[in-house]
């Protein structure tokens, strides 16, 4: 069973995902933009967004946990509330 990191191309998700690998587990990484930060690591790339709930379903099926480490840190970026944010609805989705 894989685990999941969002917030995969940022400073900390991305320390994680090579901490990841390097312990041999199988990880699988959301991630919104740029994907450069998880080329050539082997993981399983999942394109989504954390305020979408279906690729937050997408990416959590079958994990075993999940780091949530996705987060909105620029005020140029596009409008995002963490109201928006999918993650716990799609924990019961995923679950139930």
């Amino acid at each position: 069973m894989p685990v999941v990191v969002t917030g995969a191309a940022g400073h900390i998700g991305a320390n994680l995902l090579h901490a990841l690998v390097a312990q041999g587990r199988p990880t699988r990484a959301l991630v919104h933009l740029d994907r450069r930060v998880v080329e050539g690591l082997g993981v399983e790339v999942i394109a989504g967004d954390v305020c979408n709930l279906d690729s937050l379903v997408d990416a959590f099926t079958a994990a075993e946990v999940v780091y949530h480490l996705a987060a909105h840190t620029r005020g140029d970026c596009y409008d995002q509330s963490l109201s928006k944010i999918k993650v716990p609805k799609a924990e019961r989705k995923v679950v139930t």
